[in-house]
């Protein structure tokens, strides 16, 4: 529980077992909070300094709540209550699986939950949350009730192959590895010697993707040999080839060139230009060797954008990402989807580059986003802009307004809108749209 009583904010009862507090509620015709923390968690201490004691919350909370701290976890030096509460606590953890902390329960007076969150959040968001919980006949529905069921029939040695590909997924994106392997193994068992027929549904695939991490994984031969009939099955062209292309990037394209991956790139904020080249024709044939000169060909391209990326060779990467484009179509990669070519050809091609060329290369590109999608406002300012910057500004005059109207319409709250007008006013004075000019 928290070290201490704050003179402000929210009042914490210690003094109760939680069936007391249970019983008081009732009587009050109160609600139940419990801020379920542990010793070492560091958003839990956050809350405790940054929101629990606000004014404003702990005038909200004495009108509604019987608020209590429950420390989850044990250690040597442990008041008396919170001492009191072991068992209640490892009682609550269980049956309302709290595995995250801070998580943050909510009973009606009646004792039946009717909300849970975890993590720390400001403290408007907080209050927003609390007076959710307070809607008159809320319960909570627990979004993976049908896991936890379906885990416990599993532990018991009932396998529904069939429903374990859900559970599968579900494992993964929870972090429970254990359970994650065992499923992965009988997964497996289950599908060797399957007929391809069989084999190959969108649950399957999707499934043995998650699993098939290099040339080597035992599934990689079923993208590489039935891609046609993948792309088929998954209504996506380039899916297969995407997946493979995503394996020989990470295992032998990035290793290699001695770069991370992308989202490494990302985080690592690194901005430094670098014009120098890699050994492509080495890159290239390491891959073919592998595999075919199709995907060698393929993938030293794609290891030529982020390569270019990454050295903030921008005229290079805008370069080879159309003639990629060009080449091989957008898809079957989350880097070549309609928003990520539009981010792409706004912050990497409008903002900073000049080249003529490539700006209609861009413009040419992103008036097959826009049209793809006649309610993508952004996708239309991107397409107004490089119109402007690449000097058809007759043409982008009607664009940018067509920008404004649709957003105006589709989100009229959106932030992009004051951008926007003042990118027309700009355009009809014929001014300068950016500093990087």
């Amino acid at each position: 529980m928290h070290a201490q009583e704050h003179n402000t904010g929210i009042q914490w009862t210690r003094e109760l077992s939680w069936e007391q507090v249970k019983q008081k509620a009732k009587q009050e015709n109160k609600y139940i909070f419990l801020d379920c923390q542990a010793t070492w968690c560091t958003p839990c201490k956050m809350m405790d300094k940054q929101v629990f004691p606000i004014d404003s919350v702990g005038d909200f909370f004495s009108r509604n709540f019987i608020a209590v701290s429950v420390q989850m976890d044990v250690t040597n030096h442990d008041a008396s209550h919170v001492q009191a509460w072991y068992k209640d606590a490892q009682a609550i953890a269980k049956e309302y699986r709290v595995d995250g902390f801070p998580s943050f329960l909510f009973f009606n007076p009646s004792g039946e939950l009717v909300e849970k969150e975890a993590g720390f959040m400001p403290a408007g968001r907080f209050l927003t949350l609390c007076r959710t919980a307070l809607e008159p006949g809320k319960i909570y529905k627990d979004p993976l009730v049908r896991y936890y069921k379906l885990m416990e029939r599993y532990n018991t040695g009932h396998k529904d192959y069939d429903s374990m590909y859900y559970m599968f997924e579900k494992a993964s994106q929870l972090g429970d590895v254990a359970n994650a392997v065992l499923l992965s193994i009988d997964l497996d068992r289950h599908l060797e010697g399957m007929p391809l027929e069989k084999l190959l549904t969108r649950e399957r695939i999707e499934y043995i993707e998650r699993v098939t991490t290099s040339v080597d994984s035992k599934w990689f031969w079923l993208f590489y040999k039935y891609s046609k009939k993948i792309n088929e099955v998954m209504k996506a062209d380039n899916y297969a080839q995407g997946v493979i292309d995503g394996i020989i990037l990470n295992t032998v394209a990035y290793p290699y060139l001695k770069m991370p991956t992308p989202a490494l790139m990302i985080a690592s904020g690194r901005v430094k230009v670098n014009l120098a080249e890699a050994d492509w024709k080495g890159l290239e044939e390491k891959i073919r060797r592998q595999l075919n000169s199709y995907y060698a060909k393929r993938n030293t391209m794609l290891a030529r954008i982020f390569w270019y990326k990454w050295n903030w060779n921008l005229v290079a990467f805008a370069s080879t990402y159309y003639d990629y484009l060009d080449k091989y179509g957008a898809g079957g990669h989350p880097w070549v989807t309609p928003r990520i070519i539009n981010d792409f050809s706004y912050n990497d091609v409008f903002l900073p580059i000049n080249d003529s060329k490539i700006l209609k290369q861009a413009v040419r590109r992103m008036k097959q986003v826009v049209d793809q999608d006649p309610k993508n406002f952004r996708a239309m300012d991107t397409y107004a802009s490089l119109l402007y910057k690449a000097g058809f500004r007759e043409k982008a005059i009607p664009w940018e307004e067509k920008a404004l109207q649709t957003a105006l319409t589709v989100e009229h709250e959106s932030q992009e809108i004051p951008f926007f007008r003042s990118a027309l006013e700009k355009m009809k004075r014929g001014e300068k749209l950016n500093w990087f000019d």
